[in-house]
């Protein structure tokens, strides 16, 4: 588990970043707390922080811009039914 401070520090980074992006202040909070919850959907764990958080916040404002359009499942494979040719 990533040490607290470090998380905190991440964030706020983030939370920078985004206003560079031209994200709007008041939206800064509610962006990332979306794409926190899209992260829990996905069950990505502690995966967010092995990224730059400058590149997090650019995925963030584009998000929040354009929307956080989760990723479609995998199109179940259909099973094949094999008949038995009878000799």
């Amino acid at each position: 588990m990533l040490p607290q401070h470090l998380i905190v520090e991440f964030w706020d980074t983030v939370r920078q970043e985004l206003k560079r992006c031209g994200v709007a202040e008041e939206s800064i909070a509610r962006a990332i707390a979306i794409y926190r919850a899209a992260l829990d959907r996905h069950d990505a764990g502690e995966a967010v922080y092995h990224r730059n958080p400058e590149d997090v916040a650019q995925t963030i404002a584009a998000g929040w811009e354009y929307g956080f359009p989760d990723p479609k499942p995998p199109a179940k494979k259909r099973s094949r039914t094999f008949k038995r040719s009878k000799v």
